[in-house]
């Protein structure tokens, strides 16, 4: 079936869409899980977005599968503004990339591959959320902030074809969350960044220990955590529970 028949099969069979009006005619099928206007349609901004079940913001160039479980029906809990959608294609095909090409991306031997487990969809959005902190223009350019000058600067981060920049939230979000991807693997070898065969006897700690060393802040929390620590265990659980509101600010 051509993807038009499709999508718009798809749309008949959940809601009924009132042309003249611009609109949809019954109420939101997720209810306030799809914002607070129950009758909207896609953020109103349909030349970026389509929404085939009626229940989640695609790209327009969505090409299916049409299913409940599609990696793209992830929006997290008071993220749902369509431009948090945005990389959405972007993150699938990086993680897809990364899953298969992990040597390349950690800068590992064959054997510590072996230990690195899948990236997830869900683990790297709700990360890129934390770290760029609502802010549209860091969002747009580099929702990970791997490529800022200053302190935050490691010339390991040439190895993952980046060139250090003269200002915040500069190069293409193709190029910044490939390398941001790999850097984090590499934090998680305890190698500040570096390729992680350059200590062949390394072992991935795992994705926790990944996400706690790539914003390695010890400032204590409200909570007497570290803030790395917090960081951390917030994107673990927003990843975990999509449903679920976890603000970007830490205690």
């Amino acid at each position: 079936m051509p993807l038009l028949a499709l999508l718009l099969a798809s749309q008949a069979a959940h809601a009924f869409y009132d042309s003249s009006k611009g609109r949809w005619i019954n109420r939101d099928l997720i209810e306030e899980d799809g914002g607070v206007n129950l009758s909207g349609f896609v953020g109103n901004d349909s030349v970026s977005f389509v929404d085939p079940l009626g229940d989640a913001l695609y790209p327009p160039n969505f090409m299916g599968p049409l299913l409940p479980t599609d990696w793209r029906k992830t929006v997290f809990k008071s993220f749902e503004n369509p431009r948090f959608q945005e990389h959405d294609q972007r993150i699938h095909d990086l993680v897809n990339d990364f899953n298969r090409n992990k040597d390349k991306y950690c800068g590992c031997t064959a054997d510590q591959r072996k230990k690195v487990p899948d990236a997830t969809f869900d683990m790297v959005k709700a990360w890129v959320i934390q770290e760029s902190g609502g802010s549209p223009v860091a969002w747009r350019n580099d929702p990970a902030q791997v490529n800022n000058p200053g302190s935050d600067w490691n010339d390991w981060k040439k190895d993952l074809g980046l060139t250090k920049p003269k200002s915040r939230n500069t190069g293409t979000p193709d190029g910044n969350l490939k390398a941001a991807i790999g850097y984090l693997c590499r934090k998680g070898f305890w190698k500040s960044g570096q390729p992680a065969r350059n200590r062949p006897e390394g072992v991935f700690d795992g994705w926790g220990d990944a996400l706690r060393f790539y914003n390695s802040r010890i400032d204590l929390g409200s909570n007497g955590r570290p803030y790395r620590d917090n960081y951390s265990n917030q994107i673990i659980k927003r990843a975990g529970n999509p449903d679920v509101h976890y603000t970007i600010e830490l205690p």
